[in-house]
């Protein structure tokens, strides 16, 4: 007798163990994820360039015109969206928003339990078997306000990756004008300098010839200082907006300091908001 019921319970088992295997397969979960951060190794940072043909050919699908050794603030702001890393973790958030909106919107699965037991109270003994078989069902909205909280979460994400292109933007922008304000600060002051150093020659000259007394710091010479001092600071501030402007787009200084950048567009212009299709479309 305990024989034919272990042969009974085999067979139940081969026959109800698969069907429920093939229940719990069948309804998988879609577990929301963190996005994994986004790493630039060292060496692939330093070998980013301005002729990359991933860029070129990123620019040519945004409707630019791909730019040669000069580059204006559109084309800048297009490699900052291809090149910054900041905007790829903003587009993995909004992806997995939209995973999570999806995931919501599926109904909860079923769920099969199997338990089975030996009774030694009967007589003889058996093997009592348990299957279950468990349907949720959501009532009250519950599942319509699930897709409703994931929908505004996936609106709220969009909402941020277009803050941050907007900041890049606007990083680009004030770093091409810090540029332009340093390029001509150099420019003024190297031709200042010029003009007080032949002021000085002259009048080191008639000095040693005894026709002017001599004057230790005279002005001449103070000028010449005070004028050296503002192009050694322009060049300063020069190198600092080289630098912004390589972290605004996502490339290194070298990359910046080997094209030629125009001057910025007007206020009226560069204050044009962005699209919706250009952030999120590319």
């Amino acid at each position: 007798m305990f024989r034919e019921t272990v042969r009974v319970m085999n067979i139940l088992i081969k026959r109800t163990v698969p069907l429920a295997l093939m229940l719990v397969t069948g309804c998988g979960n879609l577990t929301e994820a963190p996005p994994e951060p986004v790493l630039i190794e060292a060496g692939h940072y330093m070998v980013r360039s301005f002729d990359d043909p991933g860029l070129r050919e990123f620019i040519q699908r945004a409707g630019g015109p791909v730019p040669g050794v000069q580059w204006d603030f559109k084309s800048l702001y297009w490699a900052g969206v291809y090149f910054n890393p900041v905007l790829e973790e903003a587009k993995a958030l909004v992806g997995v928003a939209k995973g999570a909106e999806t995931t919501a919107g599926q109904r909860r699965n079923p769920v099969v339990s199997f338990s089975p037991s030996f009774d030694t109270s009967a007589t003889p003994d058996v093997w009592l078997l348990g299957l279950g078989l468990s349907i949720p069902i959501e009532t009250n909205g519950k599942r319509e306000i699930r897709q409703q909280a994931a929908s505004e979460q996936t609106i709220s994400t969009q909402y941020q990756l277009a803050g941050k292109a907007w900041d890049i933007r606007s990083q680009i922008l004030n770093s091409i004008a810090d540029l332009q304000i340093a390029q001509e600060a150099i420019r003024r002051n190297q031709a200042l300098l010029n003009t007080q150093q032949a002021i000085v020659a002259e009048y080191d000259k008639r000095t040693s010839q005894g026709q002017m007394p001599t004057a230790p710091g005279s002005q001449a010479h103070v000028n010449y200082q005070q004028t050296l001092l503002q192009l050694e600071q322009a060049k300063t501030d020069l190198m600092q907006a080289d630098v912004r402007l390589a972290g605004a787009v996502g490339v290194p200084v070298a990359a910046v300091r080997s094209i030629r950048v125009t001057p910025a567009l007007p206020v009226a212009e560069s204050a044009k908001p962005i699209s919706r299709e250009e952030i999120l479309g590319l």
